[in-house]
């Protein structure tokens, strides 16, 4: 069974436009999110599902820089969009996680995993 880590993230939030990308600690948002998701055990993998925008380029090219998956899809369906982004990498689980939730906490996420493997 493998289980990804799905991030919806994009550029273009309407109350903060850019916000995955802002610094915290001298590194990008984003950056500390995959950085906690790579702390999960139960995980084989994380993926970025960005939209197909001009303004998510430099998702894609960060996603480059983190080593870690990118797809590419539909703005208005962001549901479909994470659908892509896991057939993209062959997901038999997903993991939804939004690309605001910097901190999130890499113990409770291996907890519900394991409890949904239960």
């Amino acid at each position: 069974m493998k289980i990804i880590a799905t991030i919806e993230a994009r550029m273009t939030s309407s109350r903060l436009p850019g916000k995955v990308l802002l610094q915290a600690a001298g590194k990008p948002m984003l950056e500390h999110l995959v950085n906690r998701l790579r702390a999960v055990s139960s995980l084989d993998g994380i993926v970025l599902a960005t939209t197909t925008n001009a303004t998510d380029d430099g998702l894609e090219k960060f996603c480059r820089q983190l080593e870690i998956s990118c797809y590419r899809g539909s703005e208005d369906d962001v549901m479909a969009r994470v659908i892509g982004a896991a057939e993209s990498v062959g997901a038999d689980v997903v993991v939804g996680i939004t690309g605001d939730c910097p901190i999130i906490d890499p113990h409770i996420v291996e907890n519900k995993i394991r409890i949904f493997k239960a």
